[in-house]
Formats: structure tokens, C-alpha cells, sequence
């Protein structure tokens, strides 16, 4: 078996990161794009044992002033607010069935963070 000018496995073909913040009057809005290409989880550069390029979107929302002689800054984030469905990683194993193939990992759906922060 000759892998010669094939992909390199389990690593993103293509991977690109894109942001853009607008900010003002203590307020900040953001967006990210996060583009993957395809990643083989073998060797053999077979797309049926291969995670399918995916791009997601994140957005975040911060407003920042002064309480009480401090700084209080909250920041709400939506990761994959598109809630695209998409394996991170995988690898080559057997199933509950005896199967060969491949075991993808699910990645997570839209899900939010919130933040906190005071300085004083």
C-alpha cells in the first residue's frame, strides 16, 4: 500500500478564521467564522472514512460601565450559532457489531456562555 501524495490523516485539509468587532458606546458586537476542509480519520483518503468540511459562526454581545468605583463588563456568547451538526475527530475502529469503520466524535450544538467580569 503506497500513501504517497495523499492527505495527511486526522488534520483538517484547509482551515481558515475570520473576525470582524464593531464597538461603542461601551457596547461590543462580534461575529467568527471557523471553516475546517475535510479530515480523513485513516490513511487511505477514502471519503466514506472522512469528516466533511463545516464552517460555524459564533457571536458575542459585551456592555462594559462604571458601578460604584468599578468596572463591570458582561459579555454573552453564542458558540455555533448556526448549530450546524458536525464530527470534530474520529478514528478507525470496530462497532457493537463487529463492523469496521469509522468512529466520529460529535461536536457541540449551538450552546451560549456568559461572562462576568469586574475590575476595581
Amino acid at each position: 500500500v503506497s500513501y504517497a501524495g495523499k492527505a495527511i490523516g486526522f488534520a483538517p485539509a484547509t482551515m481558515a478564521n475570520l473576525s470582524a468587532r464593531v464597538s461603542g458606546a461601551g457596547v461590543t458586537l462580534g461575529a467568527e467564522a471557523h471553516h475546517a476542509g475535510r479530515i480523513y480519520v485513516d490513511n487511505t483518503e477514502s471519503e466514506a472514512n472522512s469528516i466533511a468540511p463545516r464552517t460555524t459562526f459564533d457571536l458575542s454581545l459585551s456592555a462594559a460601565r462604571g458601578i460604584a468605583g468599578a468596572r463591570a463588563e458582561a459579555t454573552l456568547r453564542v458558540l455555533n450559532a448556526t448549530d450546524v451538526r458536525y464530527a470534530t475527530g474520529g478514528w478507525m475502529d470496530y462497532d457493537e457489531n463487529g463492523n469496521y469503520g469509522p468512529l466520529l466524535l460529535p461536536a457541540a450544538p449551538r450552546n451560549w456562555q456568559f461572562g462576568l467580569r469586574v475590575d476595581w
